[in-house]
């Protein structure tokens, strides 16, 4: 990525938000002189996020305590601000120019703040989409892939109906992750602020057979369901073939799990050992 540099008097010390990909323009001020910069390229760490958010966009914006504005940013392209800026892996600030030098942005931590801020000072605000297409696009998980391909169809004009076989719409986001980790009411105001742009999520629904939607008026479906991520079975004689994810959904939904004792024991004897061997040998 590239800068062009060119002094000006314009007032403005913040960038807008597209000011910052390849071949827009802003401002910056350096040691009391006012500059227009223009972008060449993508920056690194819009680059790095899976999302593609416009993180220099929101970071100046927050710099300028603009909060509610520099989530708005983030919305076109991410519908889950204050849910990523808890459990995201940061991979923006893994490429951040100033971690080169020293310490990166902490870009999530700066999310973290401003989506913290606008829950805490306003009602969701959300004007609903404008519906242009008579096609009804159906979508079957209610997990974080399923809801923000619903947020980008609704936002091209379509109908959209997301079918969730649980009863609580969120996925793993839900069933996952510990609420001590993401708590339970930052998610649904996130899927509150995702249903009111128009967006229909039905739960309770097991769509065993997704061509029936289309028999029953739907134009096309999108399967965004459980079994499209791959995880790493325990593989403990005592334990082998148990899903971690089986674990924490059994806990979070407080199920019997028929691993679950024998786990247990097997920590347990674990623990046991360690202890066993800590002490060392007798005299």
């Amino acid at each position: 990525m590239g800068f062009y540099l060119k002094k000006t008097k314009n007032e403005q010390t913040f960038f807008d938000a597209e000011s910052l990909i390849g071949g827009k323009t802003g401002t910056i001020k350096k040691n009391g002189t006012q500059y227009q910069i223009e972008v060449i390229g993508m920056p690194e760490c819009t680059e790095a996020c899976p999302a593609g958010v416009n993180v220099k966009s929101y970071v100046n914006l927050i710099a300028n305590r603009k909060f509610e504005e520099a989530i708005e940013i983030i919305r076109q392209a991410n519908p889950f601000p204050a849910v990523c800026s808890r459990v995201c892996t940061r991979p923006c600030e893994a490429t951040c120019e100033l971690g080169k030098n020293g310490d990166a942005i902490q870009i999530r931590a700066l999310k973290r703040y401003a989506s913290d801020y606008e829950l805490a000072r306003r009602d969701i605000l959300v004007k609903p989409c404008e519906i242009v297409y008579d096609e009804k696009i159906a979508i079957i998980g209610a997990g974080p892939a399923g809801l923000s391909a619903a947020v980008d169809l609704i936002r091209k004009g379509y109908p959209v109906t997301v079918f969730e076989k649980e009863n609580e719409p969120g996925g793993m986001l839900r069933y996952a992750i510990p609420p001590y980790h993401l708590p339970d009411r930052i998610l649904r105001r996130e899927i509150e602020w995702i249903q009111n742009l128009g967006i229909t999520i039905k739960t309770n629904q097991q769509i065993s057979d997704p061509a029936l939607l289309l028999k029953k008026g739907f134009s096309a479906v999108l399967i965004a369901a459980e079994g499209t991520f791959q995880t790493h079975p325990l593989r403990d004689d005592d334990v082998r073939g148990v899903d971690p994810l089986e674990i924490l959904v059994a806990v979070l939904l407080k199920q019997e799990f028929q691993f679950w004792a024998r786990l247990c024991a097997h920590v347990h004897s674990l623990l046991r050992l360690a202890a066993l061997a800590s002490t060392g040998p007798h005299n």
